[in-house]
């Protein structure tokens, strides 16, 4: 990939983009390039895209820091869809500018001393992206998992780059699936970062994370009027800079016993049990108050998962209804339905309940 050039001057911020942007001889379009909120490039040459504007402009925000101003905005890759096909990943490239806080306070008044940096920031970073299943110890990740109803399955998304830039992955939503034909869709993550499944189960965030990886637990679970026990995942992962979680950036579980959302970052969660959500949709994603410090994102299927009933009892595979086939001293597995329902009103995904003999004959 080529370099992208930033020069910050003193009231002015200037940045060149190469046309052949990635060193693969496709140019991209000035179309598909935006500063901030909503900038376009000023000026399109033959090899290199403009972009001048002032240092507040464009939604740009400044900090006062002990020595130092500090002007800071994203420039946004967005690149178009041929008949639903696109040849390139998005990303959003952080532009900062530093300036040393000098000057008199002399009777002649104030006049600052500008030392401007001139900073070429390079995209060349790859950033490879995954989503496993891992064993019970989380040693090494399974290449054709089995779970059984009643189990916790052990998922890490990750990402992996070339360079040692600080980052954080989070996991933006992800959605189950009994195939992946199927039209059937049960939520497990929403809203930048809330594990929904966990008000019906016991589905959670895990700690410690780190900056490369993220995980998580899944209670099992099987589709109603599925042909096969199986699921598979489709999430929405994203790569941003370093910092502290926020609304758009978290990864948030609810924990049943106070009937709350936590972070174990200090995220704020609250907005996982508003009506109003956590901001803009999936469909909204390209806004950019929805792309704080983002580097990368990518949609990503993990499958099939495939779900074995309990050795002491045995899902019937057309009602989805537990009977026992273990002698009476087994611990029989029943299946309670999860309160999540479908728009018809058709539980979406049942799970195992542990009975015990004296219940189980009854």
């Amino acid at each position: 990939p080529s370099a992208v050039s930033v020069v910050c001057g003193s009231s002015r911020l200037q940045i060149m983009v190469p046309a052949d942007l990635f060193g693969n001889g496709v140019p991209i379009t000035d179309r598909e390039l935006m500063l901030g909120a909503g900038c376009a490039v000023t000026d399109v040459g033959e090899e290199t895209f403009q972009l001048d504007y002032l240092l507040l402009a464009c939604g740009a925000t400044m900090e006062l820091l002990p020595d130092t101003i500090h002007y800071r905005n994203v420039l946004y890759y967005r690149p178009f869809a041929l008949e639903g096909v696109s040849r390139a990943s998005a990303f959003s490239l952080p532009i900062d500018c530093y300036y040393p806080r000098s000057g008199n306070v002399s009777s002649s008044g104030l006049q600052p001393t500008w030392a401007p940096f001139s900073a070429t920031l390079m995209h060349r970073q790859r950033l490879d992206f995954a989503l496993d299943v891992y064993d019970s110890t989380w040693s090494s990740p399974l290449s054709d998992p089995t779970s059984y109803l009643g189990d916790l399955i052990n998922i890490q998304a990750s990402v992996r780059t070339g360079s040692h830039a600080p980052l954080k992955i989070y996991i933006d939503e992800c959605v189950a699936q009994p195939s992946v034909e199927s039209s059937v869709k049960y939520e497990v993550i929403t809203d930048h970062g809330c594990l929904v499944d966990g008000q019906h189960s016991r589905s959670r965030f895990l700690t410690p994370r780190g900056d490369h990886f993220l995980r998580f637990q899944l209670d099992t679970f099987v589709f109603t009027g599925a042909s096969n026990n199986q699921i598979y995942l489709l999430c929405h992962l994203k790569a941003v800079a370093a910092g502290p979680a926020t609304q758009h950036n978290k990864a948030c579980s609810y924990d049943p016993a106070t009937a709350a959302w936590l972070s174990h970052e200090g995220g704020d969660c609250s907005c996982c049990a508003s009506p109003a959500h956590c901001g803009t949709r999936r469909r909204r994603r390209h806004l950019p108050q929805d792309r704080e410090g983002l580097l990368g994102e990518v949609d990503i299927q993990l499958g099939p998962i495939k779900l074995a009933s309990n050795s002491s009892a045995v899902l019937a595979s057309s009602s989805h209804t537990a009977a026992s086939t273990e002698p009476a001293s087994a611990m029989p597995v029943a299946v309670e339905v999860s309160s999540t329902m479908t728009t018809s009103g058709i539980p979406k995904a049942i799970r195992p309940v542990l009975l015990s003999p004296n219940q189980a004959a009854n």
